[in-house]
């Protein structure tokens, strides 16, 4: 038998529920335990940043110094995430030097390792929105202005 007071049923207390339901809910017929049990086991923050460290490495290897004929073959690609949303920066590079494709795999990888570092960590940052650069060929090297 409830006893006590009734309260109106607020977004808080559907958060706070949320779990128990997704929990109890129907539709699977596997228990939690099992689906739990088959978890993948989290990285630890070092252990992204770890690999964030490799991830950049790479990428910089891979833009190595952005030669180019024209201005054309020069590219800004964002990387890296910031908390409340965008990139938290651009790396220049030249299609003349570099695998625009692999410059462009390495830079989402490096970007879903701090998506994933700022969720870990609960990161916060400004908010100020990261513009891509506007870029130039100065004595045939792409650049940011």
């Amino acid at each position: 038998m409830l006893t006590g007071k009734l309260t109106a049923f607020t977004p808080t207390a559907c958060i706070l529920c949320a779990p128990f339901l997704i929990a109890c809910g129907g539709g699977s017929s596997g228990s939690v335990a099992q689906t739990t049990a088959s978890a993948v086991p989290a990285k630890t923050e070092a252990q992204i940043s770890e690999e964030m460290q490799k991830v950049w490495a790479s990428l910089i290897a891979e833009v190595g110094t952005p030669l180019a004929s024209d201005v054309s073959q020069c590219r800004a690609i964002p990387a890296g995430a910031k908390a409340c949303g965008g990139p938290s920066r651009y790396v220049v590079y030249s299609t003349q030097v570099s695998n625009e494709e692999r410059v462009r795999n390495l830079a989402e990888s490096y970007t879903a390792l701090e998506n994933e570092r700022n969720v870990m960590s609960h990161a916060i940052s400004t908010c100020s929105l990261v513009m891509p650069p506007v870029i130039e060929l100065a004595a045939g090297r792409c650049q940011a202005k």
